[in-house]
């Protein structure tokens, strides 16, 4: 989600839900469900997160990374080696208003831009959550 000076929003992601105390930088969004194309999920998931609606106006770009969890947590038996993460990014407009609908999990909305997310990253304490630095060509270009 991005404003028309350029600024996107950014999503403080806690981990307690996990057991952890690590915190991250996320942008809206998340998995697919059974059936969903990837702009239904990022349509979704934003409605969960955010509770407002996309209407969705481009493709961007699509970012694969691939982590070795077995490496960063070799005591979580669910860690596993080699998993590929595909993340679409488009240029959306939503209705309504922004609200955390999940503050167990974030604590913190901002809207930054692509030269400072590394200041806030830093200010704040946190990880910079996967696909954001891949995206920021596209953040930028848009």
């Amino acid at each position: 989600m991005q404003r028309e000076n350029g600024d996107f929003l950014v999503m403080l992601r806690n981990y307690k839900d996990r057991g952890s105390s690590v915190r991250a930088l996320l942008l809206p969004g998340g998995g697919l469900d059974a059936g969903e194309t990837p702009e239904q999920a990022n349509t979704r998931e934003v409605r969960e997160e955010l509770g407002v609606e996309l209407q969705v106006v481009q493709f961007l770009r699509e970012v694969r990374i691939v982590k070795n969890y077995a490496n960063e947590r070799p005591n979580d038996p669910t860690a596993a080696e080699d998993e590929c993460f595909v993340y679409h990014f488009y240029k959306a407009g939503f209705t309504g208003d922004l609200t955390l609908k999940e503050p167990e999990k974030f604590e913190e909305l901002t809207w930054v831009n692509a030269e400072n997310i590394l200041m806030l990253q830093h200010a704040r304490n946190t990880l910079l959550g996967d696909g954001i630095l891949e995206a920021l060509p596209a953040l930028t270009a848009s």
